[in-house]
């Protein structure tokens, strides 16, 4: 059968001039036009196919909806850009800044070294502008112009981002194609609204002042893309752990392709900011003429898609903007912005490095997406659709001061203010995420959950080629009041102890024995030395000496000690809590290979205090081990599953050995063991028992109270996935 379909490069919209103001906008009549079609095959591939001549749309949508492999078929749909100039100009930002109440937020103690990535898919950003270039996102495993695929995510020598349009490394703006002033600016002048470094002495301040930047090019440099290099670019901003999407742009027709790829980001716990969109005259109720993505949420009222609005100074919406209930949930300012533009020397309408002032939907959105960084790197352990939630509802009400047709279509007007005030009275701080990795067999991919399973964050521990697996652990290891996460390698992999905060960034690192040990690490972390800091804990793998190490985040050895013979070579698991309220942390130990060792409490200097068996002696099998206080009276119990070859039965002991509760995590004839942490996921005072399958184990993460009564389940990540999951979470 001949082919009835070719592949072209991206289509382009000429934009139109229309009572002074610039609009990109296809047409319903131009989207049909077209007669292309975007294709998502099993594999994850997206795909553009264009009908010939003689061939109709009907008959190539059926012919690709024929083929086995392909998924999901959808007409091919432009996207525009969403910005106005405007030619009011005044000297400051603090019209729009003081009217969200960023300043007061500004006050509030931020980390460092938590820093939410935004990422900006739009027209590219200039990565060397000097107010955006500090906090341009970067990938630290590329190896720039090798040609090598380092991190094997699918994009060779994208240590700044992808540019769709061309398919190039970098997500850059680009003049070469042909380009207007207006669209090549775009995504700079984008970017500098949501994180533009503050308090830097130049230029501009964004709303998160230290979030960073992903630059991800899928509108070209006239302004407009198509369902394909958007749904592309949002699978690069999963792949690559964003937190939030920025999408400032707005097409005309429904596009399942685009809502699949939207769907699939908020399945993976990001947060996907659209722009209302913007008319030449008066802005469309888009409960009767609905807009896209803004309008893409999920059929069962799903929060895919956090719509935005644009109102201006007194808090009236725009003349331009698109409103509705069924897609807006929240109003920012869109008039009289104020900030980055792109820089190219060599053209004179490119030499100002500043610039405005700018209107339109596409710099509401922005201000919202900062200020969901903003809160994310106030409040981590917030899951996506809380931060979303408090954001939403903390709005001042605007809708006495609209029109009556407005009134209920325009959402709250971002006050970030209040959203802290709203973010700081809630009890979510309190939860623990639950933190898995793979126990085998897959690369060293860290992830946190919260209890209804929503994904937090995602990240790359170690090298991508290691499959060796990964055992984790949480706590404040440097006194900054924030959680980190703590990684060793198990055996196979070198002792590399690595410290990030939630989100994935890398605090510290140090080897802790000589970097040809390949006997694998057990850890906890808890406060060992009275410094109200949360010590490292280390025990030695199999084929090591029989040792728990006691270390700080620069890897400085402070204690040591051997919990059993000498002669013991199976390795050691540890586990870290207080007891028996006393104000110290207790060290507890357990055998991680083949023995008949029993279970001991050593005091934090080093002094047994007593042992007892965890299974009657015939069991042989290795003992996985966690601390928490799981009934609220102040003292840590003891959690502990069976290691691989036993059942997956967990036993909770108290301070004396004495056992309090046992059941069954999973099918009792399952013999790959259990794995155990011990964490606070509902904020109540008492901590659950997490536990995930051992070896030979599907990713089925489950949750117990202290009675043995199931709190959560869900899975995660490859439901086909049988390597097992290390788990762990704070106390």
């Amino acid at each position: 059968m001949p082919r009835l379909f070719s592949i072209k490069n991206a289509l382009f919209l000429i934009p139109s001039l229309a009572l002074g103001i610039f609009i990109w906008q296809p047409s319903v009549a131009q989207d049909n036009e077209l007669c292309s079609f975007a294709a998502r095959w099993q594999g994850g591939q997206i795909s553009r196919y264009t009908c010939t001549a003689r061939v109709s749309g009907a008959e190539v949508k059926a012919y690709l909806e024929s083929q086995s492999g392909i998924q999901l078929v959808s007409p091919l749909r432009l996207y525009s850009i969403s910005l106005i100039p405007n030619d009011t100009y005044y000297s400051e930002q603090t019209s729009y800044l003081n009217q969200i109440r960023s300043y007061e937020a500004w006050d509030k103690p931020m980390s460092d070294s938590l820093r939410p990535v935004i990422a900006v898919l739009d027209t590219g950003i200039d990565i060397n502008h000097p107010d955006l270039s500090p906090n341009i996102w970067f990938n630290p495993w590329e190896v720039p112009g090798d040609r090598i695929d380092q991190d094997q995510n699918g994009f060779v020598d994208d240590q700044y981002g992808w540019d769709f349009i061309n398919n190039v490394p970098g997500g850059t703006p680009k003049l070469e194609e042909g380009w207007i002033e207006l669209a090549v600016q775009h995504g700079t002048i984008v970017a500098g609204v949501a994180g533009a470094v503050g308090n830097n002495a130049q230029g501009v301040a964004g709303v998160a002042w230290k979030a960073r930047l992903m630059p991800v090019r899928v509108l070209d440099s006239k302004g407009v893309g198509d369902t394909v290099t958007v749904a592309r670019g949002i699978d690069y901003a999963i792949r690559n752990r964003a937190d939030i999407i920025n999408l400032s742009f707005v097409g005309s027709l429904s596009d399942p392709v685009l809502e699949d790829a939207i769907k699939r980001a908020y399945n993976a716990g990001i947060l996907v900011v659209a722009a209302a969109g913007n008319e030449a005259a008066v802005g469309v109720d888009m409960n009767l003429v609905p807009q896209y993505p803004v309008c893409d949420d999920g059929p069962n009222g799903e929060n895919f898609v956090i719509g935005v609005a644009a109102v201006d100074a007194a808090d009236r919406l725009a003349g331009f903007s698109n409103y509705g209930s069924k897609c807006i949930d929240i109003s920012a300012p869109g008039t009289d912005i104020y900030s980055t533009q792109y820089v190219n020397a060599a053209e004179p309408k490119l030499t100002k490095p500043y610039g405005g002032y700018w209107s339109g939907t596409s710099v509401a959105a922005p201000l919202v997406s900062g200020s969901l960084a903003l809160l994310k790197s106030a409040y981590p352990t917030y899951s996506a659709s809380q931060l979303r939630d408090i954001l939403i509802a903390s709005g001042d009400q605007i809708d006495s001061l609209n029109q009556q047709i407005y009134r209920g279509k325009l959402g709250r007007r971002l006050n970030l203010r209040q959203a802290f005030e709203l973010a700081q009275s809630s009890n979510f701080s309190a939860k623990s995420p639950v933190i898995v990795a793979p126990l085998t067999g897959q690369a060293a991919y860290v992830s946190t959950y919260d209890i209804s399973g929503e994904q937090l964050s995602r990240f790359l521990a170690y090298d991508p080629r290691f499959l060796k697996g990964v055992n984790v652990a949480a706590g404040d290891v440097d006194g900054d009041g924030q959680v980190e996460i703590v990684t060793a390698p198990r055996q196979g992999g070198g002792p590399h102890i690595r410290v990030w905060n939630l989100q994935g960034q890398l605090e510290s690192q140090f080897m802790a024995l000589p970097e040809n040990f390949r006997g694998g690490l057990s850890l906890a972390v808890g406060d060992i030395t009275g410094d109200k800091k949360a010590d490292i804990v280390l025990g030695i793998g199999p084929g090591g000496s029989n040792l728990v190490g006691v270390y700080n985040t620069e890897g400085y050895r402070l204690h040591q000690f051997v919990p059993y013979d000498e002669k013991y070579v199976g390795g050691v698991n540890v586990a870290v809590g207080d007891l028996d309220a006393d104000g110290f942390n207790e060290v507890v130990v357990a055998p991680a290979g083949t023995s008949r060792l029993p279970v001991r409490i050593y005091e934090r200097t080093g002094v047994m205090r007593r042992e007892f068996y965890a299974w009657p002696y015939t069991f042989r099998g290795g003992v996985n081990i966690a601390m928490g206080d799981t009934d609220g009276d102040g003292m840590a119990e003891i959690a502990l599953g069976a290691g691989t070859g036993g059942g997956p039965q967990v036993r909770l002991f108290n301070r004396d050995g004495k056992l309090l509760q046992q059941f069954f995590a999973y099918d009792s004839k399952f013999r790959g063991g259990v794995n155990v942490a011990v964490g606070d996921l509902e904020g109540d005072g008492a901590s659950e028992i997490i536990t995930t399958p051992g070896t030979s184990g599907g990713p089925h993460v489950r949750a117990f109270n202290a009675r043995g009564e199931v709190r959560t389940q869900f899975f995660v990540g490859d439901t086909k996935f049988r390597g097992g999951l290390t788990v762990g979470a704070f106390h």
